[in-house]
C-alpha cells in the first residue's frame, strides 16, 4: 500500500476526525498552491500568483466589516487555508499530536466541532481587534488586513487538552518531558507578545482560539 493509499484509507475508514481535518487542510493547500507554482514558473514569475491572490480575496478572512458582509463565508473558509508550506506543516503536526490526546480522553465526536469553534473564536477576536484597537485599525485601513490559517482551531484543541489534562507529560525535542500546562502557558505568552509584531492579527486570532478551548472544557 502506498503512502497516499494509507492516508486516504485512514481518512475514509478511521473513526478519528483528525485525519479528516488534516486531509481537508492539505487538499485545500494543494488545490491552490500546486497550480500557483506552475503559474509562477511558466507565466507570472515568483511571488506573483494571481491564483493565490484570487483565492485570498474570496476565502481569507478580511478585517473590513463591509468586505466581510460581502464575504460572509470567510470566517469558515479562512481556517482551512495556509500561507506557505511551513505554516500548514506546523499547524497539522500540532493538530495531529494534540488531537490524538484530545480524542483519547474525550472521544472523536468533538474534534471537528471544537476546531470550528476555535476558528470562529479566532475570527471574532481578530475582527474585534482590527476594528476597535487603534494600532490595528490603522493597519487595517491602510493595507486591507486579512488572515488565513488553522492556528486558531488548533490552539483551541491544544488549550482544551491542556485544560483537561494539565499534568499530562509529552516528550519534546531538546526540552525533554514537558507538562501540557507549561506548553499552553508558553504559547499563550508568545502569542500575546506577538500581538505587537508582524503577524499581530494572526496572534490575536490564536488567543481567541485559545480562549474558546479553555471555555469549552470549563
Amino acid at each position: 500500500m502506498t503512502l497516499w493509499q494509507n492516508i486516504t484509507t485512514k481518512m475514509l475508514h478511521t473513526s478519528s476526525k483528525l485525519y479528516l481535518l488534516i486531509g481537508i487542510n492539505v487538499a485545500v493547500y494543494l488545490l491552490i498552491n500546486a497550480p500557483a507554482v506552475i503559474e509562477q514558473l511558466f507565466f507570472t514569475g515568483f511571488g506573483n500568483s494571481y491564483i493565490v491572490a484570487y483565492t485570498n480575496e474570496y476565502l481569507a478572512l478580511p478585517g473590513s466589516i463591509s468586505k466581510l458582509a460581502a464575504r460572509f463565508w470567510t470566517p469558515f473558509t479562512y481556517m482551512f487555508m495556509h500561507d506557505g508550506i511551513f505554516h500548514i506543516l506546523f499547524n497539522m503536526l500540532w493538530l495531529y499530536w494534540m488531537g490524538q490526546i484530545f480524542e483519547e480522553y474525550l472521544g472523536n465526536k468533538r474534534t471537528i466541532g471544537l476546531y470550528i469553534l476555535g476558528g470562529l473564536g479566532g475570527a471574532f477576536f481578530y475582527l474585534l481587534a482590527v476594528n476597535t484597537i487603534p494600532a490595528f485599525t490603522s493597519i487595517n485601513a491602510n493595507t486591507g488586513s486579512q488572515i488565513v490559517g488553522a492556528s486558531a482551531g488548533v490552539m483551541a484543541i491544544i488549550i482544551a487538552t491542556a485544560t483537561l489534562l494539565p499534568n499530562y507529560t509529552i516528550q519534546m525535542f531538546l526540552f525533554g518531558a514537558v507538562k501540557l500546562k507549561w506548553l499552553a502557558i508558553f504559547y499563550i505568552v508568545i502569542d500575546f507578545l506577538s500581538t505587537a509584531g508582524s503577524n499581530a492579527g494572526g496572534s490575536v486570532a490564536h488567543l481567541g482560539g485559545a480562549l474558546l478551548g479553555f471555555v469549552y472544557i470549563k
